[in-house]
């Protein structure tokens, strides 16, 4: 007898209207749907009540998008941090449950392609900003001719002089 057909194994996080507050909140979420693409982000709301402010802002600024959302969400009545759902018509506890409780929305937050890409972008030149050697200005940083109107040897050098600080500038 075969018990299990298959397991998998996946990361999400449960957020709430209420942990957006403020635009840092919505931009630390951000951040963090950015370093772990993996992890789903699911968001509830009431379905009486329309989205947040703050992430209404960042979905009209195309920073993130809801691929899916889904109606019918109830909060569990034994885990209040967890939310089932409950479509048609139920039978025994959930009856109760659909009747007396809020129904929530449920949206999978997603960080759009050109958001994704420009974080992908910044976090590069970072990393290369960081990681670039300091090319030290040859002769102190002195660039430049330094002409002697009176002698002809000084104009030469001068540009000399130049060139190969210019040259070893860019190697």
């Amino acid at each position: 007898m075969e018990l299990v057909s298959s397991i998998r194994k996946t990361s999400f996080r449960y957020i709430y209207q209420s942990d957006m507050a403020t635009a840092e909140d919505v931009e630390k979420l951000m951040d963090l749907t950015w370093r772990s693409p993996e992890t789903r982000n699911f968001i509830f709301w009431e379905c009486d009540n329309g989205l947040i402010s703050t992430l209404q802002q960042a979905l009209d600024s195309g920073k993130i998008a809801f691929p899916e959302l889904q109606r019918h969400w109830h909060r569990h009545p034994n885990l209040k941090s967890d939310f089932i759902r409950i479509i048609g018509e139920q039978e025994f506890e959930w009856r109760d449950l659909t009747a007396k409780s809020l129904e929530f929305f449920r949206g999978e937050l997603e960080l759009t392609t050109a958001e994704r890409r420009r974080r992908d972008n910044q976090a590069l030149a970072k990393e290369i900003a960081k990681n670039a050697p300091e090319v030290p200005l040859p002769f102190g940083g002195r660039l430049g001719l330094h002409l002697n109107k009176y002698s002809t040897i000084y104009t030469i050098v001068g540009v000399i002089v130049t060139v190969i600080s210019i040259a070893l500038a860019f190697i």
